[in-house]
């Protein structure tokens, strides 16, 4: 009977999206896997590594392993009743640099037992936290956390999702971000700006 359930639940699978740089699509063509940049002992503290830690010891203490690389996050399309993610989204999370670069939109069909899904107001509590010079708490509150496999209710529109890696067999789709006209003049006023 485990195995059966055990099995079952590693063939369901969640639909995500995820907003990544142009070259990660071909990096899992190329290398079947594509795991985020790693995290170096010896680093100067960096919050955003801190932050980036911590998720990765979330995931660690539920089964899934990063393999000491940064957690790649999602957002769940079965539960979300939006588009996501949309430009306004990628301006508030990437730099003008990741953006000019190009990111894709990339579509994936994730087994649920390699997702943690967590709420996106927890985490920017954690990351405000950081931010400004405290710690984190060391485990996420039981509250803001589902078990892997479970689908958050429909009301719960801010579902993040973390998974350790992305493998090939996982990709369903990739698009460009699409931009705004105001936003396509915008990045063509700062590439002017500094191309001289």
């Amino acid at each position: 009977m485990f195995k059966q359930t055990k099995k079952l639940r590693e063939m369901r699978k969640m639909s995500l999206v995820t907003l990544q740089k142009r070259q990660v699509t071909t990096q899992i063509f190329s290398q079947r896997v594509y795991r985020a940049r790693r995290f170096r002992r010896g680093q100067r503290p960096d919050p955003c590594m801190t932050c980036y830690r911590w998720m990765a010891k979330q995931m660690m203490r539920r089964g899934l392993s990063t393999n000491g690389h940064v957690p790649i996050w999602c957002w769940s399309q079965d539960v979300s009743d939006g588009p996501v993610p949309t430009y306004t989204t990628a301006r508030a999370l990437l730099s003008d640099l990741e953006i000019l670069s190009g990111i894709r939109v990339i579509s994936l069909r994730v087994p649920m037992n390699q997702c943690l899904m967590t709420n996106y107001g927890w985490w920017n509590d954690v990351v405000d936290a950081v931010m400004s010079g405290g710690h984190p708490p060391p485990i996420l509150p039981r509250k803001s956390i589902r078990p892997r496999g479970r689908i958050l209710d429909q009301s719960e529109n801010s579902a993040q999702v973390c998974i350790p890696f992305i493998a090939r067999e996982w990709l369903s789709g990739a698009r460009p971000l699409q931009q705004s006209v105001a936003a396509q003049t915008a990045s063509m006023r700062f590439r002017r700006l500094h191309a001289s």
